[in-house]
């Protein structure tokens, strides 16, 4: 019996506008990052928010990917790849996500919890190899993770008060950056 282990070229996630918020490629294969990200983005450039993953070809590659309100998550496979596989990884990732942003993903928000993110598809994906399918089951993990790191809501909600007092004061920087330069 021969054995096969479902690979994943890369994960894209970027906004509907054609801005990248994540990248993780786990292939040497794609040479140049921002041209297939590009080729991309000028392929989906009228998408809208759709529930249901669809499918492209591009580049000698398989692409799965979903529109979520702003968001395009993309699950980018080798050509030959089973597309219901990357199907259900894509799935596994929104579902996280939706989870663990309480059913509000945005651009804005993913940004903001970027590291949910992070989390989220280093629980789905390790190294190119795909290790976990159920998305809530990669919500609770990632759930725990912070939990574990911040102690429980109380971290959490310091973490976002430092990440709040951190965005204050790099719109004081640029504000103040600005008005030295009169734009």
């Amino acid at each position: 019996m021969e054995h096969f282990i479902h690979v994943i070229d890369a994960v894209i996630v970027s906004s509907t506008d054609g801005r990248r918020l994540y990248s993780k490629y786990y292939t040497n294969n794609i040479s140049d990052h921002k041209q297939f990200e590009s080729t991309l983005s000028t392929k989906l450039k009228d998408v809208k928010d759709m529930s249901d993953p669809d499918i492209i070809q591009t580049q000698g590659r398989t692409v799965i990917y979903q529109v979520v309100s702003d968001v395009i998550y993309h699950v980018v496979g080798p050509l030959n790849e089973n597309e219901l596989v990357l199907s259900e990884v894509l799935e596994a990732l929104v579902r996280a996500q939706n989870s663990v942003l309480n059913n509000q993903i945005e651009g804005r928000t993913v940004m903001e919890n970027f590291e949910l993110l992070v989390l989220c598809i280093d629980e789905i994906i390790d190294g190119g190899i795909i290790i976990e399918t159920e998305g809530d089951t990669v919500a609770t993990k990632v759930m725990a993770s912070i939990g574990e790191r911040y102690g429980s809501q109380e971290g959490e909600n310091e973490v976002v008060a430092q990440a709040k007092d951190a965005y204050k004061s790099v719109r004081e920087t640029v504000g103040g950056l600005r008005s030295l330069l009169n734009f």
